[in-house]
């Protein structure tokens, strides 16, 4: 009985943990912050030209964030004050360079009246930004080798910071 007791034991903390036979997450999920420093503004920090931070990929550990944005055109969206549509391209690098490479689609908002504020439009420093995104995984190397899927990515700003939020799944093979 001990003993059965003890197999369930282990087999009910590797699956919590998630250390069962296939040791690759079905979902992915990472979360990014970018630090912009008071009166910066995204468009004076350490990546003008992309949004760039640092974070956490689940079950890979510590990773950088970067997403350059390929297209945008005005849009509208209800609840939005200003839209745009935009596409890019986000790459997740790990700390061994192990990267996925993500194509992007989504919607850029400044909600409410923010983008009334004056000298917004990434010259001022706190204005909120609001954006969602679809992304497919179009390119991956070291432990991430072979990866596909899909998912979401939401990014929020306040203030002089950005956060960029990750889930869908990966498959491999």
């Amino acid at each position: 009985m001990r003993r059965l007791a003890w197999i369930f034991a282990t087999f009910l903390f590797l699956v919590l943990t998630g250390h069962t036979a296939a040791s690759v997450p079905a979902n992915f999920q990472a979360q990014f912050t970018q630090h912009f420093g008071r009166g910066a503004g995204a468009a004076g920090g350490s990546c003008a030209a992309a949004f760039c931070g640092t974070g956490q990929v689940v079950g890979y550990g510590e990773a950088e964030l970067t997403i350059v944005v390929t297209r945008v055109v005005p849009a509208s969206v209800v609840h939005c004050g200003f839209a745009l549509a935009v596409t890019g391209t986000a790459t997740i690098e790990l700390e061994d360079d192990s990267a996925l490479v993500l194509d992007e689609t989504g919607t850029y908002c400044l909600p409410g009246g923010s983008h009334f504020a004056p000298g917004n439009f990434f010259v001022s420093y706190g204005n909120p930004l609001e954006i969602e995104a679809t992304y497919t995984v179009v390119g991956s190397s070291g432990v991430f080798a072979g990866a596909s899927g899909a998912g979401t990515n939401s990014i929020h700003q306040a203030g002089g910071t950005q956060m960029a939020i990750y889930w869908g799944t990966l498959s491999f093979g």
